[in-house]
């Protein structure tokens, strides 16, 4: 990480994102991305039971989304070029938050992404049973 983004940024990242945290809510995967083309500043994902933490460097930012409000998810991890995708319904459109990153940074991006598609379809199971 150390090539991509100083330990110091991302311990701030990281700090940002679990000041976020409400009790007893756990963070159970994260993954940082260091700043992009097309993406001006590093970004930490943070991901809990409930919701996704998608925390910016620049613009300084910290967005929740909870997971039963996410329609989509898209992985592409690729040597040209790597990124999470992350789709909201808006009013009028949809929002889609992408994360770039490097292919050698992979690994965290996999496992948050693997781990939230299980979560969703809790979600939105739990959530069709309630309609």
């Amino acid at each position: 990480m150390d090539e991509f983004l100083s330990a110091e940024q991302a311990s701030a990242l990281l700090a940002r994102a679990r000041a976020e945290l409400a009790e007893p809510e756990e963070l159970l995967y994260q993954a940082i991305a260091p700043p992009m083309p097309g993406q001006p500043g590093a970004l930490a994902l943070v991901l809990t039971r409930q919701r996704v933490l998608w925390v910016s460097e620049q613009p300084q930012s910290c967005r929740s989304i909870g997971l039963a409000a996410i329609s989509s998810l898209e992985l592409e991890s690729a040597l040209p070029g790597a990124h999470l995708a992350v789709s909201v319904p808006g009013p009028g459109a949809l929002d889609v938050l992408v994360a770039r990153f490097p292919y050698p940074l992979a690994e965290p991006f996999v496992e948050l992404y693997h781990a939230a598609r299980r979560l969703l379809t809790s979600a939105h199971q739990l959530g069709s049973h309630e309609a």
